[in-house]
């Protein structure tokens, strides 16, 4: 039920402003470590960089720890730079030659880590990565969006597990919604992220039957995509689970109205009042429901066949009127 989004702007701008090993210089070098050396340093082409580097770094494993640093570079960015994931982490797994490599590289490399997994699906790789990154940055946007995507996406079916894991996806998620927007980022790039956390954070609210809090943050959600789907039809889940406990107390006020109507007029006035109220009450709650899932039908996409499905169940109406019901909601939503 829940899209799986996979923020990479943050690590892609990282990518985009590493420096670049400069030409190799108080290098020892043997053989033809140089000649090759310097086909790597010349090559453009990202891609064909990365692979002549890894060749490079296989035919010359006794070179100078410089050389070898600067090549392993190389490749790494060679390969993160083309989008090539799955060798941008075997790259990663072999950093340990890059003897000379700064503390600073390396949480650089980290980050570059948590891209090439996420864009990978690599979703243990994903969480080792984030988890490795926010031990030393408990603060990182962007780790805390990687790993609030991937918790999201991969929740256990049902046992203890999986309320330790939707609170875990929440915590995190709510984290990285306290942060403020980086300078470097746009607001046409920032909003997808933020309607992402939102959306994560009302569906694990809406798991935890929290269901005033997971409409306030859907209906946060709508402030940044007025059509989205999702949202909708969580609230629309959201009525319908305070629709059920509501009709309850509705059938419970009309049983106790109808076993006390010998007591007296005053007795059955009080009664009355009470099984009117719980009507309008239950009755309300009816139309909040079948119009969030209404305009979530609207929509359409996968969240709005949910809500379709949803809606007959409870719509009262004939096929007709049900249509028209959600042609309207189209005219309204601009649809």
């Amino acid at each position: 039920m829940k899209r799986r989004l996979v923020n990479s702007t943050l690590a892609l701008l990282l990518i985009a402003a590493a420096s670049l090993p400069a030409f190799g210089q108080n290098v020892n070098w043997k053989g033809n470590e140089y000649p090759e050396y310097m086909n790597v340093f010349n090559e453009k082409d990202e891609a064909k960089k990365a692979a002549a580097a890894e060749k490079w770094l296989a035919d010359h494993k006794d070179a100078d720890p410089i050389a070898v640093t600067q090549i392993y570079q190389f490749m790494l960015f060679g390969y993160a730079k083309s989008s090539n994931w799955p060798k941008t982490l075997e790259s990663l797994e072999k950093m340990d030659v890059a003897t000379k490599l700064t503390d600073a590289d390396k949480k650089q490399y980290t980050q570059i880590g948590l891209l090439a997994a996420s864009n990978a699906k690599n979703t243990p790789k994903t969480i080792e990565y984030a988890e490795k990154i926010l031990k030393d940055d408990p603060k990182n946007l962007n780790a805390l969006i990687s790993l609030s995507g991937v918790l999201s996406g991969s929740v256990p079916a049902s046992g203890p597990s999986k309320d330790a894991h939707i609170e875990r996806t929440l915590k995190i998620t709510k984290e990285a919604l306290a942060l403020p927007k980086p300078q470097e980022i746009s607001a046409a790039q920032w909003n997808p992220i933020q309607l992402q956390l939102r959306e994560t954070s009302c569906l694990m609210l809406l798991n935890q039957q929290k269901h005033a809090e997971a409409i306030a943050e859907c209906q946060e959600a709508l402030k940044l995509n007025p059509k989205d789907a999702f949202a909708y039809y969580w609230i629309g889940l959201a009525h319908r689970a305070a629709l059920i406990d509501l009709s309850k107390k509705y059938n419970e006020s009309v049983d106790n109205y109808n076993a006390k109507r010998d007591q007296g007029q005053l007795v059955v006035d009080e009664l009355r009042a009470i099984m009117q109220g719980a009507e309008k009450v239950a009755s309300d709650k009816r139309d909040e429901t079948v119009d969030a899932f209404a305009k979530a039908a609207a929509i359409g996409g996968e969240a709005g066949k949910q809500a379709m499905t949803e809606l007959q169940k409870i719509y009262t109406g004939t096929p007709d009127e049900l249509k028209a019901l959600i042609d309207e909601r189209k005219r309204q939503l601009g649809e």
